[in-house]
């Protein structure tokens, strides 16, 4: 199953993981019963659907039907492949891996990783070379910024020259090819077979995910005037996108947890400055606005966010977007504009972190009362029309607020701030849910689903045949000491859908083998998305089934005869066309067939 790491490893890094304690630092859990909700990190919803279950070691939404064990909630969280995900949770749980392989193929996303980070030193020695990093060395300490923080966040320099990074690889045998593929040179579209580094003549800031394992850069130009960007970020590749990754969580997702929120500037120096003044719960935004993938990483560590602009982006309603975003995914946010003439940077270097943070704190305003003096500088209130546009801009953010009670006081504070009647602004607002009726429909959505996922096994809308297989593989994954008293009733051939042929195959060889047979253990061993779907929505789903030998043995009982009925119907189809065709010698033997399967019922 697995070419790099044994089978047995990977069980026991399994067993000693629980998921509960590996999810739970991804997304917060709230305990119900036995099991854990929360809303469901891989789909927009705002009511908890997404459930873990600490006994079986799994997890399953019945909103968007994810499932699977613990290894699956990382390849799909971290977007990792499956070797990545177990070496990662063996570093968190202590399991030496003994591979059976000593590297893996040069394509793979471990040799990236590796590539940019032999990357990093390279351009860091560089920094740190006399003569050589000496102008980025003297911006550097132009703007305040200490040998410490360099060394900590391994700031590098890339000089003037086209091919550094390609010849140094080269000598370390490595193609340039490859580093095309992690971001670091690009060929050249002139000259075949020529390559170039992607960042020259800049200071460059090593990019890391969460591991800390650098994964791309960003480049400032030191000398300006010759058209490149002030700016430039690595390409995406397979293990860097900026729409996924925030510059400095890195380091400051602890600081994060501990204070309950977090601090969004948009650079990196807007980001060094601060953090290295003493203001250690913030991140920096690559040159992105913020996206889905950023919210949702921030929820892990904080519910409160503060969003820094500077006085220039302060005024600009395009990034109200982000801001209702952040919204909807249920963060609070507030809202920090600086002075004129100041970002982030300037402000710490003129007035000290710990200014910053208070500003941070007491200055910053909520998303009503930021995003309404917007709109309120840019709309007369005393003109009627202008009303009507600044309501329906405020009730597009308000409409994405799940809470009643903070929802009803910002309908009031509406209402009094343009001098209208509270019920017009509630009779707008159910224009606006019209619009957003996908949402809302999602809401009431997640338990009609997971109804669906129940009938799948207790049946009311599920097909006879599958309802009966699903309960019995639900039973077997339930209670596999019953497999011995059915063994030799059972076949993997009686299930009509390859996908559960392959699960009844991997039960019954399991138990030749000895095996524990739990539904974690079998989609570790299946390793397959859709099959771990269906493993976690029948594990969820069969818990209440009373009498479990007699609804197995009914349902096996079920299964066989609707598989001779439907076998003994395809015959007589079968013989039927053969008779038409005069074909005796086919007619012959369907004809064996048909009176062996009739005695064989009798």
């Amino acid at each position: 199953m697995n070419g790099f790491i044994p089978e047995d490893t990977i069980e026991e890094i399994r067993t000693r993981s629980d998921i509960v304690e590996v999810i739970s630092t991804y997304i917060p859990l709230k305990q119900k019963g036995k099991n854990f909700w929360a809303l469901c990190p891989f789909h927009h919803e705002k009511t908890a659907s997404f459930s873990v279950n600490p006994d079986k070691q799994i997890f399953y939404c019945f909103g968007c039907n994810a499932g699977g064990n613990v290894f699956n909630f990382l390849m799909q969280y971290e977007k990792m492949e499956f070797p990545e995900a177990v070496r990662a949770l063996a570093e968190k749980c202590g399991v030496d891996i003994k591979t059976s392989k000593e590297r893996l193929s040069q394509s793979s996303r471990d040799e990236l990783y590796k590539l940019n980070e032999a990357a990093a030193s390279f351009y860091h020695n560089l920094l740190l070379k006399k003569g050589e990093g000496e102008t980025a060395s003297k911006y550097l300490r132009d703007r305040g910024i200490s040998e410490k923080t360099v060394e900590e966040f391994r700031l590098g320099y890339a000089p003037d020259r086209w091919d550094n990074l390609v010849n140094y690889m080269k000598k370390e045998g490595v193609q340039p090819e490859l580093l095309v593929q992690a971001g670091l040179a690009v060929q050249s579209k002139k000259e075949k077979g020529t390559y170039y580094d992607i960042f020259r003549k800049r200071l460059l800031f090593p990019i890391f995910n969460v591991r800390r394992k650098v994964i791309g850069f960003g480049g400032r130009a030191l000398v300006q005037g010759d058209n490149s960007p002030k700016y430039l970020n690595s390409p995406e590749t397979r293990i860097y996108s900026k729409g996924r990754e925030l510059y400095g969580l890195s380091h400051s997702s602890g600081h994060i947890k501990e204070t309950g929120y977090v601090i969004v500037v948009e650079g990196y120096m807007d980001f060094l400055t601060p953090y290295q003044g003493g203001v250690r719960n913030i991140v920096a935004t690559l040159g992105t606005a913020l996206t889905t993938e950023h919210i949702r990483l921030l929820k892990r560590y904080a519910s409160n966010v503060v969003i820094v602009y500077d006085s220039d982006a302060a005024g600009e309603l395009a990034s109200l977007r982000g801001l209702d975003m952040l919204a909807e995914e249920g963060l609070n946010v507030r809202i920090l504009t600086l002075p004129e003439g100041f970002d982030p940077d300037d402000f710490v270097r003129s007035k000290g972190a710990q200014k910053f943070e208070e500003q941070s704190k007491k200055d910053s305003l909520d998303l009503f009362d930021y995003k309404l003096g917007l709109l309120l500088a840019r709309y007369d209130k005393s003109r009627i029309e202008d009303k009507a546009i600044v309501s329906r801009e405020m009730l597009q953010t308000i409409s994405k607020i799940d809470n009643a009670i903070i929802k009803s006081g910002y309908i009031k504070r509406l209402a009094e701030r343009l001098n209208i009647y509270e019920h017009a602004i509630l009779e707008e607002l159910k224009k606006i849910k019209s619009g957003t009726a996908v949402n809302l429909r999602e809401r009431h959505r997640v338990p009609e689903t997971a109804q669906r996922a129940r009938d799948a096994v207790h049946g009311t809308e599920c097909q006879p045949s599958m309802l009966a297989e699903k309960t019995v593989v639900g039973i077997l994954l339930d209670a596999p000491e019953s497999i011995s008293e059915v063994k030799d009733m059972l076949s993997p051939e009686d299930f009509n859908t390859p996908q559960m042929q392959r699960i009844v195959e991997a039960i019954l060889k399991f138990r030749e083998m000895g095996r524990s047979i739990t539904p974690a253990s079998l989609m570790t061993y299946l390793n397959d998305e859709k099959l771990n779907q269906i493993i976690s929505e029948i594990a969820v789903t069969v818990g209440d089934i009373e009498d479990k030998k007699r609804n197995l043995l009914n349902c096996i009982n079920w299964i066989r005869k609707n598989r001779f009925k439907v076998r003994l119907k395809n015959l007589e189809s079968e013989i039927s066309t053969a008779q038409g065709s005069k074909d005796n010698a086919i007619l012959r033997g369907l004809m064996i067939e048909y009176n062996h399967l009739i005695r064989s019922r009798n």
